[in-house]
């Protein structure tokens, strides 16, 4: 399938980290016009997957009941699989998730076991992937004896951070419906730590983690989100042990519940900088939400992008001002947050059935349950509104437009063979003049950020 891709005014798609204002209520922002840049395939690998990480120069992506690939991306135009894993015997395997730190990737497995299965792993395996084309489990890790545990796991998704310079490991499982926390400081020898339960407060499961600084922010299905200070586990659990009830657990201030400020929520990341939060949200119509965390303990919605569509979004990541989401049918959708109150939609690639993102570098590695791996990257649509050459004056004059003009960093067009043309902020448009004796038969302008358009020279007096 083909990108959607029309020129825009302004199409911000700033690097620059946005600066937050609170605002009393959230601004809804439907879509109207079209995605402002083109979004082209660089590459593709067949075969359905549910998740894709990044390391250097290779890519972990999950495969579900296929495992779990292992890409060697030195050349990113020309990705080759070098191995394949199906972890344990295969008879409950359903890899929905990867992580990886320090030469170690953590594989997420989740298969519908009966409750109470017994020779059935659904937890996560561990693997050494100093040498990434030879895979060597090195642990598991299984919770099934710990309080208020199952023990089929089921676990929906990963993230793994260092909290006080110590990695741990966040692991979502569906069954148990908490957070459980690994220190991964030994791969090979995973510490629980403790959970993070579900509170009594807030309906479904687990759907999404992400972890900045000492914050662990929770998506819960049908729930909301809650963040949890996690800056010192040991206080935590310690909590958590006395506790004979999920409402007797210790938890921090609940952020949003149910209905009220989100409905369905599928995916969350925060800023860097932890000012700016992004949920996307399946109930009724898909949607971005985007929240200020100047006040971790009391967000503030600021702006909402209605897609105007059943498609469920799932997960979604920040780089800078940019959100990339994973959109299910409606394949990846990027946004300019840099003003949050107002997401805009500058870019989109229409797949099949997207489930989630890694960024590296310029490009985007999107995991498609039907598509396959794809390695995307952003051409902008370069457009020559003329090209003349006075007969008179002996000049030839030039005028085009650029969907990246006025983006961070900006698009340089060039005359081939010319120079450079000159933006105007003021009319979005580049111009470029020079004496020339004689009415050259056409031109071609061509950007940096890889479009590019030739057009006849018309002449006038």
């Amino acid at each position: 399938m083909s990108p959607s891709a029309r020129p825009s005014r302004a199409a911000a798609f700033a690097l620059g980290v946005a600066v937050l204002g609170a605002v009393a209520a959230p601004i809804a922002f439907t879509a109207v016009l079209p995605p402002t840049y083109n979004v082209e395939v660089v590459a593709s690998l067949p075969g359905a997957a549910t998740s894709v990480v990044v390391d250097g120069s290779h890519a972990y992506v999950a495969r579900g009941a296929a495992g779990f690939d292992v890409v060697d991306r030195t050349n990113p135009s020309s990705p080759v699989v070098v191995a394949n894993v199906l972890p344990g015997d295969g008879a409950a395997v359903y890899i929905r998730d990867v992580a990886v730190h320090a030469g170690h990737l953590y594989v997420a497995n989740w298969d519908d076991v009966a409750n109470g299965a017994t020779g059935k792993f659904t937890g996560v395996y561990v693997y050494d992937v100093s040498t990434p084309s030879s895979p060597v489990e090195v642990a598991r890790i299984d919770w099934g004896s710990q309080r208020f545990y199952h023990q089929a796991a089921m676990v929906y998704d990963l993230a793994l951070a260092e909290v006080g310079g110590t990695p741990y490991l966040f692991c979502v499982s569906e069954i148990t419906s908490d957070v459980e926390i690994f220190d991964v400081s030994d791969p090979s020898l995973p510490v629980w730590a403790t959970s993070i339960v579900r509170p009594s407060t807030v309906g479904g499961i687990g759907e999404d983690v992400a972890v900045v600084g000492d914050t662990a922010y929770v998506a819960w299905l049908q729930g909301g989100v809650t963040s949890h200070d996690v800056s010192d586990l040991a206080t935590l659990e310690a909590a958590n042990a006395l506790a004979t009830t999920w409402s007797e657990l210790e938890y921090p201030t609940l952020l949003m519940q149910h209905k009220g400020a989100m409905g369905d929520i599928r995916g969350i990341a925060v800023s860097d900088d932890q000012q700016l939060m992004a949920v996307t949200d399946d109930y009724g119509n898909g949607k971005l939400r985007l929240y200020d965390l100047s006040t971790p303990s009391v967000p503030v919605a600021l702006g909402t992008f209605d897609a105007g569509t059943l498609a469920s979004p799932f997960d979604v990541r920040f780089s800078g001002s940019r959100v990339f989401a994973s959109w299910g049918s409606d394949g990846l959708r990027v946004f300019d947050v840099a003003t949050p109150t107002t997401p805009r939609e500058i870019a989109r690639y229409d797949s099949a059935n997207a489930r989630r993102t890694a960024l590296a570098g310029g490009q985007v590695l999107l995991a498609d349950a039907t598509d396959g791996t794809l390695t995307l990257g952003f051409r902008d649509q370069v457009a020559i509104l003329s090209a003349t050459w006075s007969k008179k004056a002996k000049r030839l004059t030039v005028k085009a437009t650029s969907t990246a003009g006025a983006v961070v960093p900006p698009a340089v067009l060039t005359v081939v063979g010319r120079g450079t043309m000159t933006y105007s902020t003021t009319t979005e448009e580049f111009t470029f003049t020079q004496g020339v004796s004689s009415k050259p038969a056409s031109v071609t302008v061509t950007s940096t950020w890889g479009g590019s358009a030739t057009l006849p020279v018309t002449q006038v007096r």
